[in-house]
């Protein structure tokens, strides 16, 4: 039913695993994410805490959980909760990282989000989109100097090919 994006039917399907198994926290988890994709915040959020209940040391549980906080709730602080503990349980996955640069860009914590993009870029390699986001948290905390250089490396590693990344360098970069 996954497979054939038939939501409905998987969830009922699972419902019945998830009541006869409590300890599943796969069951769970993929509750949660059906929940997720039908824009049923409520029981994913309930799913997820679920399959965090049964194993809290799994970090994929938090950062689907963050999701839905950041995404749909914009509810920032159990957001940062969620993947801070993500990182705890899993300290050299990147994209944790950049995630959690994301909540403190929403909550406008510019120090705090370049320190994340430093680290997922040392985790995961130069990538324009984490240059890019870096050069604008340094903007807010008025390295320009930070930025346009942040800025021309993602325009290269972007092949020359991002608008918004030209406009940035021609209106804040000197030559």
């Amino acid at each position: 039913k996954l497979e054939t994006k038939d939501f409905q039917n998987a969830k009922l399907l699972l419902s019945d695993r998830v009541e006869s198994n409590k300890g599943d926290h796969d069951a769970y988890n993929v509750m949660g994410i059906i929940s997720y994709i039908l824009d049923n915040n409520y029981d994913a959020l309930k799913y997820f805490g679920l399959a965090i209940e049964v194993d809290p040391t799994n970090d994929i549980y938090y950062f689907n959980r963050y999701r839905v906080y950041f995404e749909k709730k914009q509810d920032y602080e159990s957001a940062l909760q969620d993947i801070s503990f993500a990182i705890r349980n899993r300290p050299n996955q990147g994209d944790y990282y950049q995630h959690r640069a994301y909540v403190y860009m929403a909550q406008k914590k510019w120090k705090k989000a370049t320190t994340d993009f430093d680290i997922a870029i040392n985790l995961m390699g130069e990538n324009w989109f984490l240059l890019k986001q870096r050069g604008l948290c340094k903007t807010w905390l008025q390295d320009f100097s930070g930025a346009c250089r942040d800025w021309q490396d993602a325009n290269k590693l972007a092949n020359y090919s991002d608008k918004q990344l030209k406009d940035w360098i021609k209106k804040t970069c000197k030559k």
